[in-house]
Parts: structure tokens; sequence; C-alpha cells
């Protein structure tokens, strides 16, 4: 386990990418004010481990287990806050010290896969199969695209169900219409290279940048079409898996990132110094739209927030294995039967959903045509809660939403019409020997950083 928490840091450091930290849970709200727990389940309480960044509403989930009993289910959720951000340690000494949790979260990190694979490989979570073939069970399958159920299996088996908030995205660039024409970006693909004659159109100047990362995990990958499993790049053209430095669009890619840094385009406070995106800056130069360019995975900048006029070119999103933080059912687990059950209401339920996304209607939100709104200007609290939970597409949208159906209407044409999926979609690999030798190339990588 410490060898593959070496790799992810390495990893990350590779990838110059920052994600969300974790934290302790928070303490409950004024509408969650309530012993920590008392969740009052009437019958079986189905333990469901999440990561502790997940914010319990506790008033909530007593309605959500009183309306299981009323509608004569005999079982209700408990949920177990885990440190079990990026490794699986807290699953196995929670284990250890209390018996089997009912409903676990695999871990969050998209990239390295190895948490959710290796606990699956393990023994660790049941097969879905047979579920899947319940009513209950097709209706839960019909929510999401066949590709995603694809991309969770191992050696063909389904053992989890997909993070529904958790959407495969390609990246965005936001172009400073100062700067660059609708005609400059006309069949720009995402290839940064081709960016060096709107480069040479900007002056070098203090208080400016030309290339500004925005958002949270700026990958790589989404931008040489390719797909990072346990470290390796595996190229969407199918020629096989490489060491990222033995890949030629990986290194040309860098070497590009490496001649804008050199030539004044790429000002070091917005892209990777210390690891991190200074979030400040970032935003400072958004405002003042003193930037050429903005890149980011999916959302990668707040249009409400740009000071200027932009044009938004969206490169081709590519889905592939194990969109980050899948839940499943534990094989220790005595109430396999009734954990399936709640995982398939809280993902078909309107209902349902909305109280553990958002919390009680009236108290911690507002339904207006559908749509959810804050209370007195206070904020929602749904961007942590559905990204744990996995739970999105049967979720009331939000008035920042732009909707065309519905949720689940519009994901689905969303990845009939726009994703195109990765070759290696349920596709794993046996790491025996490899970690070792990967872990050296990134300690190289590291020592060398400031290069």
């Amino acid at each position: 386990m410490m060898k593959k928490r070496i790799l992810a840091v390495l990893f990350s450091l590779m990838l110059a990418t920052t994600f969300l930290t974790g934290c302790n849970q928070s303490r409950p709200s004024s509408s969650e004010e309530t012993s920590s727990n008392d969740f009052q389940v009437t019958g079986t309480a189905i333990k469901w481990g999440v990561p502790d960044i997940y914010e319990i509403n506790y008033p909530a989930v007593q309605k959500f287990n009183q309306i299981l009993t009323d509608r004569g289910y005999h079982f209700g959720v408990e949920f177990v806050p885990l440190n079990n951000f990026s490794s699986n340690d807290a699953l196995y000494e929670y284990e250890e010290q209390n018996g089997s949790l009912d409903i676990a979260f695999s871990g969050f990190i998209h990239d390295q896969v190895d948490f959710a694979y290796s606990l699956i490989k393990e023994g660790y979570f049941t097969p879905l199969e047979n579920y899947l073939a319940t009513p209950h069970g097709k209706e839960l399958y019909d929510i999401f695209d066949p590709q995603l159920w694809d991309a969770v299996k191992v050696d063909g088996t389904i053992y989890s169900v997909p993070n529904g908030d958790a959407r495969d995205i390609g990246s965005t660039f936001v172009f400073n219409k100062k700067y660059v024409s609708e005609q400059d970006v006309e069949g720009f693909n995402g290839n940064i290279a081709d960016l060096k004659s709107l480069m040479e159109k900007a002056p070098v100047q203090e208080d400016f940048t030309h290339i500004v990362y925005g958002g949270y995990n700026f990958e790589f990958s989404n931008l040489i079409a390719s797909d990072f499993i346990d470290g390796l790049m595996l190229p969407h053209d199918g020629t096989g898996a490489y060491n990222p430095f033995e890949l030629d669009n990986f290194r040309e890619y860098l070497t590009v990132f490496n001649e804008y840094y050199k030539a004044g385009y790429v000002n070091y406070e917005l892209s990777w110094k210390g690891n991190t995106i200074s979030t400040a800056v970032n935003e400072k130069f958004l405002e003042t739209g003193n930037f050429l360019v903005c890149i980011g995975v999916g959302g990668a900048y707040n249009p409400e927030t740009v000071g200027t006029d932009v044009i938004t070119v969206e490169t081709t999103p590519y889905l592939r294995s194990r969109v980050a933080g899948t839940v499943g059912i534990a094989a220790k687990s005595e109430h396999k039967d009734e954990a399936f059950e709640l995982l398939s209401l809280v993902h078909t339920d309107n209902e349902l959903a909305n109280l553990l996304i958002y919390g009680i209607e009236g108290v911690d939100y507002k339904l207006e045509d559908g749509v959810v709104h804050p209370i007195d200007g206070e904020g929602l609290k749904d961007a942590n809660r559905s990204m744990c939970l996995g739970i999105y597409e049967n979720v009331s949208p939000t008035a920042a939403e732009t909707i065309i159906v519905d949720r689940k209407t519009d994901k689905l044409n969303y990845y009939k019409d726009k994703v195109v999926a990765s070759p290696y979609l349920g596709k794993n690999f046996d790491t025996t020997g490899y970690e070792d030798i990967i872990t050296d190339i990134y300690k190289i990588y590291e020592e060398n950083y400031d290069i």
C-alpha cells in the first residue's frame, strides 16, 4: 500500500495536478444540529462508508430513513465517515475493528486506478451482475450509458456503480477576443503547439500572462488522447502502453510548454509552482482579462467573473475506465440484498436523492419549478455530497445548470453524441514488478523537477 501511495504522489507531481484536499468532516450547519450518530434507522442499518469530506446532514438522513419506513422498507442508511480519500487502508481498518461495511466508496484518485482495482482483485467487493438483472437493478442500469458500465468492469464483471457526478469531459480552451478571432481558432483540436502563432500576437508584459490554467485536475491526457493507468500512458490509437517519458506525444507536449515558458508566455504562479495552482492569482488574471487563453478541464472558468469577451473551444471528451469514486457492496456484508436496493433507490428516486444531496426542502434549499435554489443567500452543499455518493442523474438541477430535458436524459445524450470511448475500457494490468521501476523513474523526475 505504501508503494502505491508513493506512486500516486509522484505521478501527481508529473501531471502537475491539483485535486480537492482531504479535510475533516465539517461540523453540521444550523439545520444539521443533532447527535452525530442519531440516524434513527428502523430495521436493518445499512452502513455506507463515505469519505470524511462528505458533510452529513443528520436531519435530512433522519427524514430519508423515515420515508423508507413509511414506504414499508425494513432498512435505513447509516453513513460511516472514513479517511479513505486516497487509499484503501481505512476500509480494512474499519472492517478489522467493527466488522464489514455494507456499501463502500472506492477512493477518489482518477489517474491512479489501483485503489478500486486492488479492492476488487482482493475480493473486497461483490459482483453485481445478478443484482442488475432484478427489477431494481434494471432501473439502476438504465440511468447510465452502457459504456459507463463497461468502464467499471474488471475481468468482464461489474463490481461497482459508476459515479454519476464524475463525468468524462474534454479540455476547455477559453480564448480572449482581444487577441484571438473566431478564424484563428477554427479547426483547433487542442494541440497546444498550434497556439504558437497566437502567442506571438500578444505582448510579454507585466501583469499579463498568455496561458492560465483554469479549474482543478488539469490532465495532460485530455490533450493528447491517452489513458493514464497505473502510471502508464496508453494512446487512444491503440499502439500500446508507455512510460510517459518514452512517449513522443507526451515529450513533445512538455517541450512545447517549456518553450512557451522560456518565451515568457507561462506565468510560473499560474502553472505548477509547488505542485499547486494559485486560485487567487488565477482568478485575478481572469477577472482583469489580462490573459490570452485559459486552459482547463470541463468548467475551466466562471464566465461571470471573466473581465473580457471570450471564445470557448472544447476538445473531444474521452470516456476512460473507472471514473473517480465508484461505490460497491462489500463482499462480507450480511445485508447485500438490502444494500443493493438502497443503492438503486438513491440513484433513481428524486425525493430520496435530493435529501442526501441538498438536504430538507424549505430548510436547506427551495425548489421552484423543479429547480433548486439556495435559501436566503446561503450556498448549497451539493458538490461534495454528490461527488462522494456518486448520485447525479435523478437529483433536481440547480439554477446554475443549463438543462435541456432533465439531468438523466441530458447526460445520456451527452455520452451518446459527444463522448468517445477509450479503447481500453474495462482493461486492467498486472503491475507485478512494475511499481519498483515506475517509482524509480518518478524519483528521478522529482529530483530534477525545477529544470
